[in-house]
């Protein structure tokens, strides 16, 4: 319900008009980048490898961290360290020592685990083209992450 004037100017009440299918479009377009924003804030399960289950973190601002870890244990694998000398805070704020291997397993980890999420968002937002594209309305409101 919304406010709006009679014919006489007086205020009533009235059903509010229905939002096209452009307009829930979009709103569902906005909807989908929300569950990919709190998908990756949420972070990617790990089983850390002292047997730990924490989390890594995934946010677009761990990305740079995460990246230069990676690279970094590529560099001491590349040198022939084995020793653990790289460490990682996860989401619990636990300082995590790791070896450059288990350190490119979980860098590799957190990158495939980005990839699913943007491509489950991709996924989402074609199907939103094809409700478009099909005046589905009912399609169009089922999308859900």
């Amino acid at each position: 319900m919304q406010l709006s004037s009679s014919e006489d100017g007086r205020p009533e009440w009235s059903k509010k008009p229905r939002e096209t299918i452009e307009q829930l479009a979009r709103k569902k377009r906005r909807q989908i980048e929300a569950w990919l924003a709190e998908a990756l804030a949420a972070g990617m399960p790990y089983t850390m490898p002292d047997g730990t289950d924490d989390v890594v973190q995934t946010r677009p601002e761990d990305e740079p961290n995460l990246l230069g870890l990676a690279i970094e244990a590529r560099d001491l694998r590349d040198a022939g360290e084995t020793g653990a000398g790289q460490v990682l805070r996860a989401q619990s704020n636990q300082l995590y020592a790791m070896t450059p291997a288990q350190m490119i397993a979980v860098t590799d980890a957190a990158k495939a685990f980005k990839k699913q999420q943007l491509a489950h968002s991709w996924a989402l937002k074609d199907e939103i083209k094809s409700a478009l594209e099909a005046d589905d309305r009912a399609a169009l409101e089922a999308i859900d992450w």
